[in-house]
């Protein structure tokens, strides 16, 4: 299903690294994934989500992605990797591999990850037209341009007035990253609290938006949000918190125990989830069918 028949409805895409993680989020279930700029980051260079990546290596990894899973796909491409011209080709080039949507950042140049860093943004004037160039340089309208705007600790009514000017530019959705509600920390405020000032953004906000933040509220689920008025919950680093968590313990315990033995003792579905790799989630019987299906005669 195309994303934007997705967005009628609502959905959450779980952030991806590569097509392993990729193909796990497809076999539990998901319909739309998520390319994090910070988990390929991590995972590819080792580095902390600070724009260190290219366009050849972010749409590299979307093309593998793309092909293990055939999902919808939404990139992050953070300010575009250079200019308006970096925007241009970047969104032709992603467009070209397939991907579904890819959202642009309104920060200044180098880019931070704003929950490790404090950030910088833009003039309004300048991100209206970083929208403008990915709008103008996309072939297809299936090809969808999200505007993000980011806390840089100025108020509530900013960040609406941002989000509506990349609407009025052309964005199809937009995606306010809110940390704080005018200077208040959202993370000190109550669940209930959290859950009411995402709805009163999403509401001022005059088009499709999308959500996405360090955690969904305490006892609220995805699809609260959706119901609250986002169209896109983007779930971007759980899954790779949980992988380098489980992975950092299994080294750990080979490296005091001498074996991983104890490790897989303590969370067995772990190991059962292992042998199921090559068997459920890789599909190893479809290449072994197809191999066997184009072998000469005489290799039979």
């Amino acid at each position: 299903m195309k994303l934007r028949d997705l967005l009628e409805r609502g959905v959450v895409a779980p952030g991806v690294w590569d097509a392993g993680s990729a193909l796990l989020a497809k076999q539990a279930g998901f319909e739309c994934l998520y390319q994090s700029g910070y988990a390929i980051e991590a995972t590819q260079i080792g580095a902390p989500d600070i724009g260190l990546m290219t366009i050849t290596e972010v749409a590299s990894q979307a093309s593998r992605i793309m092909a293990a899973t055939e999902l919808p796909l939404v990139v992050d491409i953070d300010t575009g990797f250079g200019g308006v011209n970096n925007i241009w080709r970047t969104v032709r080039t992603l467009e070209a591999s397939g991907a579904a949507a890819v959202h642009l950042e309104d920060q200044a140049s180098p880019k931070r990850c704003a929950s490790i860093a404090a950030i910088r943004r833009v003039s309004r004037e300048e991100a209206v037209l970083r929208v403008e160039a990915a709008v103008d340089a996309r072939r297809s309208r299936e090809m969808l341009i999200i505007g993000r705007t980011d806390d840089a600790g100025e108020s509530f009514g900013e960040m609406v007035a941002r989000a509506n000017l990349y609407l009025a530019s052309g964005a199809d959705i937009v995606l306010p990253v809110m940390l704080r509600a005018d200077g208040v920390p959202l993370e000190s405020m109550s669940p209930d609290e959290q859950m009411a000032k995402f709805a009163e953004l999403a509401a001022e906000i005059d088009g499709p938006v999308c959500w996405s933040n360090k955690r969904i509220p305490a006892g609220y689920r995805a699809e609260d949000l959706i119901e609250a008025g986002y169209s896109l919950v983007i779930l971007a680093g759980e899954a790779l918190e949980a992988a380098v968590t489980a992975t950092s313990r299994l080294y750990r315990t080979i490296i005091s125990e001498g074996t991983p033995t104890p490790y897989f003792d303590e969370h067995p579905s772990d190991y059962r989830m292992g042998h199921q790799l090559a068997s459920e989630v890789l599909n190893l019987a479809s290449f072994i069918e197809r191999e066997e299906r184009y072998l000469a005669p005489e290799q039979q």
